[in-house]
């Protein structure tokens, strides 16, 4: 039996779905930050759909290392290897997270950021190795197995998780 924490960590996993098609889209375009502020948030839904397990909702944080290695890491003896060894490179993105996005800081500096690709490459990995792993890790508290193809889960969330999701839509607020 499927629960509303099952639905949100669902729910996220699919949020970073979509953040790492924009990944790409930003690197085939050559707008390495924009590729840095997705990695972010495709950590940050990660790591929201592994607390979601746990009944832990977060919301407008972005110090999502904090959160690995305070409570994923300590929960999981299972990945607790795997979440280190990917602890450094996942506080590298969060470091690039405000600068990659924003030109201006909050004290009025304008940065102008020059990018390696070879380090926007290596954290492209990262990012997409630690959602895999929070797939794995959402998979192993529910006994499930999600694909990872984004209309595959999204067909999944529909069908599985209906009593769970708000219906919205954009046209009955364009009134």
């Amino acid at each position: 039996m499927s629960s509303l924490a099952e639905t949100r960590a669902v729910r996220y996993l699919l949020d970073a779905i979509f953040d790492r098609s924009l990944i790409d889209a930003a690197i085939d375009d050559n707008i390495p930050s924009l590729a840095l502020f997705h990695m972010e948030q495709l950590c940050e839904k990660s790591t929201k759909a592994c607390l979601a397990t746990m009944n832990i909702l977060i919301t407008k944080e972005h110090t999502f290392s904090d959160y690995v290695e305070a409570v994923l890491i300590p929960d999981s003896t299972a990945f607790q290897e795997d979440f280190k060894k990917l602890l450094p490179a996942l506080s590298d993105i969060e470091t690039e997270y405000i600068s990659s996005r924003y030109g201006v800081d909050s004290f009025g500096r304008v940065t102008l950021e020059e990018y390696q690709k070879n380090d926007v490459l290596r954290l492209r990995q990262a990012s997409f190795d630690y959602m895999e792993l929070a797939f794995k890790f959402v998979e192993s508290k529910y006994g499930k197995k999600f694909p990872r193809n984004k209309d595959e889960l999204l067909a999944y969330m529909k069908s599985t998780y209906d009593e769970f999701i708000t219906k919205s839509s954009i046209k009955k607020n364009l009134k």
